[in-house]
């Protein structure tokens, strides 16, 4: 049953910014378990900012410079698992080069993986 009074929206924020931060510290590259983890506890953390911009109107604008500070900190959480997250997805796709496969679909720019035209495995200067 949902509770009568809306959570404040910096609580909200902070517990996304936990929830990445736990993203984070669970994220193996190497363990699908892991990124699997990880992957829920950013869709938790969406989640909760999706609630706190819900409520985010009905509070006095003079909180809203706590709420800066707690988005800041947040962006910061953000910035780091994104650079992660693109290093792996960068060095599994720069790996399927090597190799002649087609790498992995996700990419920073949001775009697909183009399609290997040689079968055969390049070199490193590829």
């Amino acid at each position: 049953m949902k509770s009568a009074t809306p959570i404040a929206p910096a609580v909200l924020i902070r517990s996304a910014a936990a929830k990445v931060r736990q993203a984070l510290d669970t994220w193996q590259a190497t363990d699908l378990g892991g990124v699997a983890e990880a992957r829920t506890q950013l869709e938790n953390a969406v989640d909760d900012l999706q609630r706190a911009v819900s409520v985010i109107g009905r509070y006095p604008a003079d909180g809203k410079g706590e709420l800066r500070a707690e988005m800041a900190a947040l962006r910061g959480d953000l910035t780091r698992i994104t650079r992660v997250v693109d290093a792996c997805s960068a060095f599994q796709n720069g790996l399927a080069v090597r190799l002649g496969a087609r790498g992995v679909a996700y990419q920073p720019s949001g775009a697909t993986v183009p399609a290997v035209t040689s079968p055969l495995p390049r070199g490193i200067e590829a």
